[in-house]
């Protein structure tokens, strides 16, 4: 299974938004809080499982936490480039 490259000071960044202990965020995600300080200093890679609930607890993105900054789509027709009409 290909990994995904990830930065683990940013699943630390928002427990600690939270006001969350590692113990707190382990009990939220259901894991043990071991894994919470692994995946915090990058000894453990988190599968997409792990990456959804933390997401899930954290209540951000899966995208944010592998460091993806959320962008606003386009609709088409909006917001883009007018068209200058032509004289007839």
């Amino acid at each position: 299974m290909p990994t995904v490259p990830w930065n683990p000071d940013l699943v630390r960044a928002a427990r600690e938004q939270h006001g969350w202990t590692q113990d707190q965020l382990a009990e939220k995600v259901g894991v043990h809080r071991v894994t919470i300080a692994r995946l915090e200093t990058g000894a453990l890679r988190p599968g997409i499982d792990l990456f959804e609930a933390l997401a899930k607890a954290l209540k951000v993105g899966v995208a944010e936490l592998l460091g993806h900054r959320a962008t606003p789509r386009r609709r088409p027709g909006k917001g883009g480039r007018k068209h200058a009409q032509k004289d007839a």
